[in-house]
């Protein structure tokens, strides 16, 4: 809302505010605003002031989705032989191409890096957690100041 416009010692002066409420069924309720004040007192110069604060409850999904389960081909293990280091099906030092670095992290890990994948490719087992009932609603607060 304008206040003040076209006066001697001001171009422009004016207030916003905004309020919201949120009501939100696993989480309570909010309210939520904002205030913004702007003064222009020529029309090169522009000085602007706001405060606000938000809120976001957890979506559906990330409140109620089960465990989910699923596997990964041991293709993309890098501690598995692949097929061109090997001869007759057997790991091959002399085709070795992998770096120092990988193959000192799969020994570290207990991962025998001359025999993975020799004897088949096995899935390897994956998880990603869901149901996160200790999940709690962001709220923020921020201020925003600008000279034009």
């Amino acid at each position: 809302m304008p206040i003040i416009t076209n006066e001697n010692w001001a171009e422009l002066l004016e207030i916003e505010a905004a309020a919201r409420y949120t009501d939100e069924s696993n989480f309570g309720n909010e309210t939520t605003y904002r205030g913004r004040v702007t003064y222009m007192p020529t029309e090169e110069w522009l000085v602007s002031a706001s405060y606000g604060t938000s809120f976001r409850a957890p979506n559906l999904r990330e409140q109620l989705l089960a465990n989910q389960f699923g596997g990964e081909n041991g293709n993309s293990d890098p501690c598995s032989v692949p097929e061109s280091l090997q001869t007759n099906g057997a790991y091959d030092p002399s085709k070795e191409n992998r770096s120092q670095t990988v193959l000192d992290n799969c020994l570290a890990d207990g991962a025998d890096f001359t025999l993975i994948g020799t004897a088949g490719v096995p899935t390897i087992p994956t998880s990603a957690s869901g149901n996160a009932q200790g999940l709690k609603p962001e709220t923020s607060e921020n201020i925003t100041a600008s000279i034009k």
